[in-house]
């Protein structure tokens, strides 16, 4: 079974490399090298004319040849590269291979660059071990801080929620369920579902309060009933305020939904 921080490393965007420094392979070493320098990259993939990967040379091992008093300047790249390459091929839907596999082809070659390539052989990203680290070092810090908002959460007896304007949609907290009974797939996902579940008697409070705060740009807060899934009605207050834009523009919600119904009792 896989780790879950192995399973959230699913977009590959930030992690590979898609304009990699290709190098023809029958470059001479020194150009090769001053391309490498120019790039700030620590490696080339060497290529056909059609872009098919037939090598990789690294700054690793550039300095082999340096140690071995190789003469650079007579050599070429063909020369020198490393072949065949460990390399990785991009899935159909073009997110690269599973992160298990890459982190498997890492291990097991002990290579510090991974190739990317289609079908054809022909590259369309690399992405490093670096990369991968800090991907990895992040994806686990967010992990720890969801599992600490999710505790403070539960915690609370609150719902916290986000509404997107541009999606029309909530993203409902874990609570919600606790609270009102409805599962992730029942719950509310638009504001005409949630305004479904309020109170007749106090629809249009809820809709006017809305109004006033969506043009006087200030904080939501009003209490009001919600029909529970088993059937009943619970009282809750709810708080929000705007989440904006560097352009002063509206794009969403968040808020929080606290059940006061023994209070209101």
């Amino acid at each position: 079974m896989s780790s879950p921080i192995l399973n959230s490393l699913t977009n590959w965007s930030a992690v590979i490399d898609r304009s990699p420094l290709c190098l023809p392979v029958d470059m001479p070493l020194k150009q090769a090298i001053a391309a490498m320098y120019q790039a700030k990259t620590s490696c080339g993939l060497v290529v056909t004319a059609d872009q098919t990967l037939v090598g990789i040379i690294t700054n690793r091992d550039i300095l082999r040849l340096t140690v071995e008093d190789q003469n650079l300047d007579t050599l070429t790249i063909q020369e020198v590269m490393s072949h065949p390459v460990v390399s990785v091929a991009e899935t159909d839907g073009g997110e690269g291979a599973s992160s298990l596999e890459v982190l498997k082809r890492f291990s097991q070659h002990s290579v510090s660059h991974l190739p990317v390539v289609d079908a054809q052989g022909q590259v369309t990203g690399l992405i490093s071990q670096d990369s991968l680290d800090i991907a990895l070092t992040v994806t686990s810090e967010l992990q720890q801080w969801l599992i600490r908002y999710q505790l403070a959460e539960q915690a609370s007896s609150q719902i916290l929620y986000q509404y997107n304007f541009d999606q029309k949609r909530f993203i409902w907290g874990i609570n919600f369920e606790q609270i009102l009974g409805y599962s992730p797939t029942s719950a509310p996902k638009c504001i005409a579902d949630w305004q479904s579940l309020i109170h007749p008697d106090d629809l249009a409070s809820f809709r006017s309060s809305i109004q006033i705060a969506m043009g006087q740009n200030s904080n939501f807060q009003l209490e009001y009933r919600v029909l529970h899934q088993s059937g009943h009605y619970r009282w809750v207050e709810d708080r929000n305020q705007r989440l904006q834009d560097e352009n002063s523009q509206a794009i969403a919600v968040v808020g929080t939904i606290s059940d006061i119904s023994q209070r209101k009792e």
